[in-house]
Parts: structure tokens; C-alpha cells; sequence
């Protein structure tokens, strides 16, 4: 958490939300500068979805996408905010782009393997624990 950060979230809930909207307006300054670059798109994604906005996000990561295909971090939340929308076919699609883009994204298998339950996948869902488990040991090795 950056200072700007922590000293908006320790005030009042009114400075905060006026914290989120001024990065909303700082993010889509930096879109209108450099337009081309994913990572604005990102950053206003990730602003929308604190405020809750989720279409916007979803817009947003979807654009982010759209310049860097393989921004396995937008597909990631992409993946969250499809699932918050119950929307669980675009959900699982969204996290097995971004495992098959970072095949060590551990937070994104859980999440695949979560989906793959809620939709009642649990072969998949079993297969998404196996690959926490691999990745659990390599991680125990260093």
C-alpha cells in the first residue's frame, strides 16, 4: 500500500471513495496520454473494482487484454469479476488463459479449481489441486 493510499483509507469513508475516484481520473489521464499501453487499462480496472463497479472493470481488464493477450493478471481478475457476476463459463475461461499464460499463477489455479466446483467439475477441480500441490513443492525446494 502506497502513503497516498494508507492516509486515504485511514480517514473517513468519504475520502476514501473521493481517493478512488481521483484514481479513476489519473488513470484515465494516463490512458489518454499513452493509450497503448495495457497496464492503464489494468490500473483503471483495478480502481473500478474497489469502487465496485464491476461492467467498468470488466471493460477496462477486457481492453487491457485486448492490447497485452497475454497479461495473465487481467485475466486473472477478469476471471474474479465474471465470477461475482455468476457468469462461471467466461469465469473458468478467464483463469485457464491466465494459468496457461503463467503456469505458476497458484492464486489463479485455486480460483480455476473453486470455479470447477461451483460448477460442479470436480475431476477438473482435482486436477487444479494436484498443480497446487507440484507447485506447493517446488516452492519448498528453494
Amino acid at each position: 500500500m502506497n502513503h497516498a493510499t494508507a492516509r486515504a483509507s485511514s480517514n473517513t469513508p468519504d475520502s476514501w471513495l473521493s481517493y478512488q475516484h481521483q484514481e479513476i481520473e489519473a488513470c484515465k489521464e494516463a490512458i489518454r496520454t499513452q493509450p497503448e499501453k495495457a497496464e492503464n487499462y489494468y490500473n483503471l480496472g483495478a480502481a473500478y473494482d474497489r469502487l465496485g463497479h464491476v461492467e467498468e472493470a470488466i471493460a477496462a481488464y477486457t481492453e487491457a487484454i485486448r492490447l497485452k493477450p497475454d497479461f495473465a493478471e487481467a485475466h486473472f481478475h477478469l476471471g474474479a469479476l465474471y465470477g461475482q457476476l455468476g457468469r462461471s463459463g467466461e469465469e473458468i475461461e478467464a483463469y485457464t488463459e491466465a494459468v496457461r499464460i503463467k503456469p505458476d499463477f497458484a492464486e489463479a489455479h485455486f480460483n480455476l479449481g473453486l470455479s470447477y466446483l461451483i460448477v460442479g467439475d470436480t475431476h477438473s477441480a482435482q486436477a487444479q489441486c494436484k498443480i497446487l500441490e507440484a507447485l506447493r513443492l517446488e516452492e519448498m525446494e528453494y
